[in-house]
């Protein structure tokens, strides 16, 4: 999952939250330098991306999107969770997008100074409100080929963009599992790392 899944995961829990955003930014064990629930937040960040990574159920896909997008081929199955998670956000929470767009920059912002790896894309996330841009075929586009961009060797990932459009009413019985199940992982990862930490 990309920045809009991390931060549905997070609920309305606000350092939680801030912690699972800015994880990218955080190195190794630095974590242990933050607030308890800051520090939650980047390790649920961790473990969510080692269980979609290791979803199952998302093999088959993976095989057939491998041959046109390779080394990359994670990064885009976790974009194309965001826009279809953008796409049927209704299902999922009772704000509209825009309105939790609006309500996650505000928490962000809150907790600022941010990491520095943050600070180099958030201003351009919020200036185009990556999070409702998610929502269109034209924002999942966009951020996929962009992504693909930034490498010293660029990767062209505009057929891997078309195939996940062709195949997502295929997919999208797969997607609506993974939310389920990932929300209850999430769940109870939170759940043992309390009752394991004593806090």
């Amino acid at each position: 999952m990309n920045h809009l899944g991390h931060l549905f995961l997070s609920g309305n829990n606000r350092p939680l939250l801030y912690g699972n955003f800015i994880a990218d930014g955080v190195k190794g064990r630095d974590y242990e330098n933050y607030p308890p629930e800051i520090k939650l937040g980047i390790l649920v960040h961790r473990e969510i991306d080692s269980y979609t990574d290791t979803y199952a159920a998302f093999q088959n896909f993976k095989n057939n999107l491998y041959p046109i997008s390779g080394k990359l081929t994670g990064v885009v199955i976790d974009l194309f969770i965001d826009h279809l998670l953008a796409k049927n956000w209704e299902s999922y929470h009772h704000l509209s997008l825009e309105e939790y767009s609006k309500w996650s920059h505000q928490v962000i912002d809150s907790f600022a100074p941010h990491p520095e790896k943050v600070n180099l894309f958030l201003p351009h996330m919020k200036e185009h409100n990556w999070l409702l841009y998610y929502k269109k075929v034209e924002g999942f586009k966009w951020a996929t080929i962009s992504l693909g961009k930034r490498f010293k060797y660029p990767i062209n990932l505009e057929d891997a963009v078309n195939f996940c459009i062709i195949e997502q009413s295929t997919f999208y019985p797969t997607f609506i599992r993974f939310v389920n199940d990932i929300q209850r992982h999430v769940q109870k990862f939170i759940i043992n790392y309390h009752a394991n930490s004593g806090q």
